[in-house]
């Protein structure tokens, strides 16, 4: 499961799990995200999250650095650096959001 909202802006999450002061782009919002303790490792989250970027805006593909993540746990911190470093290969830095 995953739920998304357009944003505009997020915050570089540093490595002692606080965010940057200064904003930054951002165009997608993960507010939720949870695959099964079963299913997971099985790349479901990725792809959910894949999707989401290939559908919010007509016509255009949200690249990953302008994905953001809400109040991610140690292990959502973990899966979005993993997501982050593996889906642009360049981009090491997560983005977290105030949801609304």
């Amino acid at each position: 499961m995953v739920t998304v909202e357009a944003i505009e802006w997020g915050y570089i999450l540093h490595n002692n799990y606080e965010r940057s002061k200064l904003a930054s782009k951002a165009m997608l919002g993960i507010h939720q995200m949870w695959v099964h303790s079963k299913f997971r490792k099985q790349g479901i989250a990725t792809r959910l999250i894949d999707v989401a970027r290939e559908r919010m805006v007509f016509s255009m593909v949200i690249p990953p650095e302008l994905v953001a993540f809400s109040s991610p746990t140690e292990a959502g911190v973990k899966f979005a650096t993993r997501y982050v470093s593996h889906v642009a290969a360049d981009e090491k830095e997560v983005l977290v959001y105030d949801c609304s």
